[in-house]
């Protein structure tokens, strides 16, 4: 967030300064969509595999569809995608 929002048309000089304190969000995320692609599986498969090991993907507006999707951080994927082939799932390679 911190300074993504324009503030310059609602004229309120103290909200630039609030927004500055907020932390810039430098995760890089990963749709449950995805995961479920690379596993070739049913997305309410990996959203429940996800929840299983204790992970809780975050709502966030995508940024291709602009609709609500759940998105887990990167290192949260690698965990997942560890932990899957750790127990024998396989990857999809190539279309």
């Amino acid at each position: 967030m911190g300074g993504s929002i324009k503030t310059e048309t609602l004229n309120i000089p103290w909200l630039d300064e609030v927004l500055a304190e907020i932390p810039e969000d430098t995760n890089t995320y990963v749709s449950i969509y995805e995961l479920a692609d690379i596993f070739d599986v049913h997305v309410e498969t990996i959203r429940r595999y996800i929840m299983k090991i204790g992970i809780n993907p975050a709502l966030r507006n995508g940024s291709d569809t602009g609709r609500r999707t759940m998105y887990v951080t990167e290192d949260e994927a690698k965990e997942i995608t560890r932990r899957r082939l750790k127990e024998g799932y396989v990857i999809k390679r190539g279309k």
